[in-house]
């Protein structure tokens, strides 16, 4: 019986362990985060110097921020829709869903964005939505689009799963937008879905 519990504390060890290693850059993200009590906010600044060393996508302004937890990152549109285009891409920034609405347009836009990803991956975008379970109501989330600043606010968070793409069409007004990721991190498991409202709309 005893050699039972050894052999069991020593597999749940070992998995724990790998799991750390193997999705480390998010863990210590959250870690950082809850020790720190929160990010400093990222300038545009900051945004422009990553953009230029993206490859392929060219330098670009649009893009997402989100000042509660550090998020500065380009936004790529024209993605194509399937999954495979959506999770290539994700590798240089965040992902507008050729489906959804534009920001200038009435609906919801949705985006994607990593929770994690193996450290052995290129990207360097592969943590960009592992801190939005820390959004709550009010929250500010600006998209630069086209010229144009559309500022946010949060308003819901959800976890659903995988198929439960119906879920995020629920958003009752008609200017919003929705950030998904997966959930838990270093899983496909489920999504985490954050909705916010439009608020204004600035040059």
């Amino acid at each position: 019986m005893r050699k039972i519990f050894i052999h069991i504390s020593i597999s749940i060890l070992l998995g724990v362990t790998i799991f750390c290693l193997f999705n480390y850059n998010a863990l210590t993200k959250w870690l950082s985060y809850n020790l720190v009590g929160g990010v400093g906010e990222i300038s545009v600044s900051e945004v422009e110097r990553q953009e230029t060393n993206i490859q392929p996508v060219e330098r670009q302004s649009d893009r997402i921020q989100i000042p509660k937890i550090g998020v500065a990152a380009p936004v790529i549109y024209n993605s194509g829709i399937s999954e495979q285009e959506i999770v290539d891409n994700l590798n240089t920034g965040v992902v507008f869903y050729n489906n959804s609405d534009l920001p200038n347009e009435s609906g919801l836009a949705i985006y994607f964005g990593h929770s994690s990803n193996y450290w052995w991956r290129p990207g360097q975008y592969d943590t960009v939505f592992s801190l939005i379970p820390k959004l709550v109501t009010g929250d500010q989330i600006d998209i630069y689009y086209s010229g144009q600043k559309y500022t946010y606010q949060v308003t819901d968070q959800k976890i659903i799963s995988q198929q439960a793409w119906s879920q995020l069409q629920h958003f009752p007004t008609k200017n919003g937008l929705a950030l998904v990721t997966c959930w838990p991190l270093g899983t496909t498991w489920r999504r985490y879905v954050v909705w916010a409202e439009k608020t204004s709309t600035q040059p």
